[in-house]
């Protein structure tokens, strides 16, 4: 049962480490001039070559669902799905 769980346990350690992570924000002017960079910030995975799967939060705790999908050289389509303003 040991080299089972060992077995299992370095595929799915070998299926994250070829994967490849984004780290996600934005970039926000404030009041006072002063640049915030961790108004909403996010991870993604890149499934695969053109589809990209993520979750951000902005500093209230609201997440919300990120998917973005390669069109062409550069060219991305995006959808955020907030789902606590959907429940409101």
């Amino acid at each position: 049962m040991k080299k089972v769980f060992l077995t299992m346990t370095l595929v799915f350690a070998t299926m994250i480490a070829s994967a490849q992570f984004s780290v996600l924000t934005t970039l926000n002017e404030g009041a006072d001039s002063t640049w915030n960079v961790t108004d909403k910030m996010g991870i993604g995975y890149q499934v695969n070559e053109k589809l990209m799967v993520g979750l951000t939060m902005n500093g209230e705790d609201n997440y919300e669902l990120l998917g973005r999908y390669s069109l062409m050289n550069g060219i991305w389509g995006t959808c955020v799905y907030n789902y606590a303003k959907d429940s409101e």
